[in-house]
């Protein structure tokens, strides 16, 4: 009986003992994955950070024929420099994070913060006549109130990109685009 009960003790030891290594373990990952999602985020307007387009540009690159059912769209602020000098940075910053709510609220899939101002959008749906109208109906030229998006558009093309797409090329087709929206913009509103 006392060899009995030695070996329920022990057993009983050793299964809490597993149980509290398990709970550390379990809580470590949580952590680890915590960490890793917030190196991916950008704080200010909670879309993914340059990490995370890093990360997408190489994956992508790796898989190029996932290139064929994606939509892209490339975001830049404009008149930034304006608000920021003349109504304040807070106002810019408000800008940007209009820009990126904008962003994640209408397109069905990820939205990085490329650079200061700059957003790249990607979905496997089309989204170009729907953002492109709510960025239209967002937009305001008053001078204490400012808010405008130059937006560029692009998706594969078997005549552009062949049977091998590549990523640069598609979105240097939107930057282009984008370039142009925000030229006809600035000829538009030249006290900005």
């Amino acid at each position: 009986i006392i060899v009995l009960l030695v070996i329920i003790a022990f057993v009983t030891v050793l299964v809490i003992i597993t149980l509290k290594v398990l709970r550390k373990w379990k809580k470590k990952k949580i952590s680890n994955q915590t960490i890793i999602e917030l190196a991916m985020k950008d704080k200010m307007t909670n879309t993914l950070n340059r990490n995370a387009y890093q990360k997408f540009l190489e994956d992508i690159s790796k898989e190029p024929d996932k290139l064929k059912s994606l939509y892209f769209a490339v975001c830049d602020v404009n008149f930034l420099k304006y608000a920021n000098d003349n109504i304040g940075h807070e106002a810019g910053d408000k800008i940007i994070c209009k820009c990126a709510r904008l962003a994640t609220e209408n397109v069905e899939g990820d939205v990085f913060r490329t650079g200061g101002d700059e957003f790249l959008c990607v979905s496997c749906k089309p989204f170009k006549e729907h953002f492109k109208k709510v960025i239209d109906e967002a937009s305001s030229f008053e001078k204490d109130n400012i808010f405008s998006v130059a937006v560029g558009f692009s998706e594969y093309s078997p005549d552009i990109d062949g049977d091998a797409p590549d990523i640069k090329q598609i979105l240097e087709r939107a930057d282009k685009e984008m370039y142009l929206d925000k030229k006809r913009c600035k000829e538009k509103n030249p006290d900005l």
